[in-house]
């Protein structure tokens, strides 16, 4: 069972309406502070692990509760929420959030501008190609086996030389056999300042 579930949004110019029900259920806390910011009442801060960490972030305004708009008065939104939870186990929240529109960071390249403007509105045409499933009117076409193709081997290093295995990076494995170093020479007790 969903404790939270947003039922509508709504979409304005710089704002989205968000519509949210939330079931109440003994171990979760809703996790909401809201506080009064000028004529508005403001999401402060919310809970991590709650029921409203995942939909509800701080600076969403509070509209209303179950349809009931909450006018700047704080108290009386909470008293709305504490009540709805006591008598039916779940409330219906209205919030608004802003949203700023994207700004184009640079403009793309001439070519690249080209080709958006020559595809403009592509995945609305109607494909030149038939799917390979459906079948087309008439027969299928036929493949043929042409058994004298001539081929030609590709030059490769004729001098002779076995491969040689890479030893492995680690120094080797086990069943190599241990590699002979040159001796070295002694230190000497002469050194160069």
């Amino acid at each position: 069972m969903a404790t939270l579930k947003v039922a509508e949004v709504k979409r304005k110019l710089n704002c989205i309406s968000v519509f949210m029900q939330i079931r109440w259920r003994e171990d979760l806390p809703v996790g909401i502070v809201v506080e009064r910011k000028g004529a508005n009442i403001m999401v402060a801060s919310v809970e991590s692990g709650s029921m409203a960490a995942q939909n509800i972030f701080p600076g969403d305004v509070l509209v209303d509760v179950n349809g009931r708009e909450v006018n700047n008065n704080v108290s009386a939104a909470k008293k709305a929420i504490r009540q709805s939870i006591i008598e039916k186990k779940n409330v219906v929240l209205k919030l608004e959030r802003d949203i700023t529109p994207l700004k184009m960071i640079s403009t793309p390249a001439v070519d690249v501008l080209a080709i958006l403007k020559r595809q403009r509105g592509f995945w609305k045409r109607r494909s030149k190609f038939e799917p390979i499933e459906e079948e087309g009117p008439g027969k299928p076409k036929r493949v043929y086996h042409v058994p004298n193709v001539e081929s030609e081997p590709l030059p490769v290093d004729d001098t002779g030389k076995k491969l040689v295995a890479t030893p492995s990076r680690d120094g080797g494995t086990r069943a190599e056999e241990p590699v002979e170093t040159a001796e070295e020479e002694p230190a000497t007790e002469e050194e160069e300042f």
